[in-house]
């Protein structure tokens, strides 16, 4: 089964084949397909942009690092602060500086002399690594199903959400592909 859309190159470019059988513009740079956005760049020394299973293109960022369990990490331009953006278009606050993430955490400060913080895939910046982030972590890699995490975690109502959310969403994917 072919799985679409399908990254090829051609003399040196980049070019996306959609499902309808349309073609993306051509790409200098692009990079595969990462919880349904490839990063893509039209010139080398330009702008980064998302570019989602349709083939609509996001704004342009300065850096820009690929989805990792529906978050990636951005920054406007080389002056800018550090933002991340999840599958549903939601920004989160401005850091000084972040990594992308790794094994579930990105290493943040919110200013210049600030203290270094972690920062889960469900977006909670916490002094050290947590227990929630952890399965939120292992459930977003689909490394775990929900009914693995630990009951009580689901008493926190902004994990219960964001779980919520991911069920919902890989439901309707499942079904989109089913039909």
């Amino acid at each position: 089964m072919v799985t679409y859309p399908v990254k090829y190159e051609n003399e040196g470019k980049y070019y996306f084949k959609f499902i309808d059988g349309s073609v993306s513009e051509k790409f200098n740079i692009a990079e595969d397909f990462v919880d349904g956005y490839a990063l893509v760049k039209k010139n080398s020394d330009g702008n980064w942009q998302f570019m989602d299973i349709n083939g609509k293109l996001s704004e342009e960022y300065f850096e820009a690092y690929p989805y990792n369990c529906g978050v990636a990490l951005t920054r406007k331009g080389q002056t800018s602060p550090y933002n991340f953006i999840d599958i549903y278009g939601n920004k989160s606050e401005d850091f000084f500086s972040a990594t992308p993430y790794e094994e579930g955490y990105s290493h943040v400060k919110r200013e210049k002399n600030g203290k270094e913080l972690y920062r889960d895939v469900f977006g909670r910046v916490t002094e050290e690594k947590t227990e929630v982030g952890d399965y939120a972590y292992q459930y977003m890699s689909g490394k775990i199903k929900k009914h693995q995490i630990p009951r009580h975690l689901f008493f926190d109502e902004a994990f219960r959400l964001n779980i919520l959310s991911e069920e919902v969403r890989r439901t309707k994917a499942e079904n989109k592909i089913n039909q």
